[in-house]
């Protein structure tokens, strides 16, 4: 067999592998577009599913908080409350305010009784996300300490014994670990322990 069919052969195989590991009934390399198909439609769904509770996660609170804001800036403007007919007495502007604070008592029962339905809804979900964020963190973390032990085990390793140029190498190889290898949140910079307690805060 020459070199150019094992190189034609390689790239097939790795034409033909499928984006990731699934168990399907049937057989991957015979019905190699229908696996492929099965798998896109699989991680179409997993994205959109997870998109849609990361947006409920979010609205919902979002939704409990503006309607907080809205009865605090009620509540705050309550002495402007007036009756709308243009003569009105202090006794009817007491009744007018009056009639306010109870809508705002009962605006306020209801909204501290969807937050309760809300929690017992969604704290298992909550914890969970809270879990995983966590974990991304960490192992973030964890890589970022660990890319700068790897200078320490180099300098450990006798180095000194062995010819020029594998000293060099190592050398090299202990300027380049100087540089901690870390995971940036988008634009807003590396995840770091001074991001992490930032964020905690």
């Amino acid at each position: 067999m020459s070199s150019d069919e094992i190189k034609f052969n390689s790239t097939l195989e790795a034409h033909e592998s499928l984006p990731y590991a699934m168990w399907l009934p049937l057989d991957e390399k015979e019905h190699y577009l229908a696996a492929l198909c099965i798998q896109t439609l699989c991680a179409l769904l997993a994205i959109n599913y997870y998109c849609f509770v990361q947006c409920i996660l979010v609205i919902l609170p979002l939704s409990v908080t503006l309607r907080l804001k809205v009865l605090g800036n009620h509540l705050e403007n309550i002495k402007y409350s007036r009756n709308n007919s243009l003569q009105t007495s202090e006794a009817d502007d007491l009744d007018c305010i009056k009639d306010m604070v109870v809508l705002c008592i009962k605006e306020h029962t209801n909204i501290i009784e969807i937050c309760s339905i809300l929690n017992n809804t969604v704290k298992y979900l909550m914890l969970l996300e809270f879990l995983m964020s966590s974990a991304q963190i960490s192992l973030a973390l964890v890589l970022l300490t660990t890319s700068v032990a790897i200078s320490n085990v180099l300098y450990g390793m006798q180095w000194y014994e062995y010819n020029k140029s594998i000293n060099t190498s190592i050398h090299i190889m202990m300027i380049r670990s100087q540089k901690p290898l870390s995971i940036t949140v988008g634009p807003f910079g590396e995840i770091s322990l001074e991001m992490a307690v930032k964020v905690r805060v």
